[in-house]
């Protein structure tokens, strides 16, 4: 998931650092920060979020519920792998990579995530997932 809007939110106390209200609303949501991703099981280990859910479409659409309301209904972006749903159904869940100030149509997707990683704004988090309606 990606937001176009980043929310900060500031103490005036000295020494005091600007926060990422998203940020901040998802890690309160029961999201972890991630700090390496080169260390798969960290991935692995990322905290089941209860109360949300995700179902995917035929097309490439995924449908993301909150505990408490809709958290994203959308389309998964430019470059789904190959086999990626086919992946996903086989696990049954999801792990769920959440950042600000990503844009995910842009070529250096890869570039941006780490920056977000080296910034302290992607977080994740695992929701299973349902068989889609119908």
């Amino acid at each position: 998931m990606t937001f176009a809007v980043t929310v900060q939110t500031s103490d005036p106390r000295p020494g005091a650092e600007p926060v990422d209200a998203l940020t901040a609303a998802l890690l309160g949501q029961g999201f972890t920060l991630l700090t390496d991703t080169a260390q798969h099981p960290a991935l692995q280990a990322a905290p089941a979020l209860p109360g949300w859910s995700a179902t995917l479409d035929p097309a490439p659409r995924i449908r993301i519920t909150a505990s408490d309301g809709l958290f994203y209904d959308g389309d998964l972006g430019p470059a789904i792998p190959d086999h990626w749903h086919a992946t996903a159904q086989a696990r049954g869940r999801l792990t769920v990579l959440v950042a600000t100030q990503l844009d995910l149509h842009e070529p250096d997707r890869t570039q941006q995530t780490q920056r977000a990683l080296l910034d302290g704004r992607l977080l994740a988090g695992y929701i299973p997932l349902q068989a889609p309606p119908g």
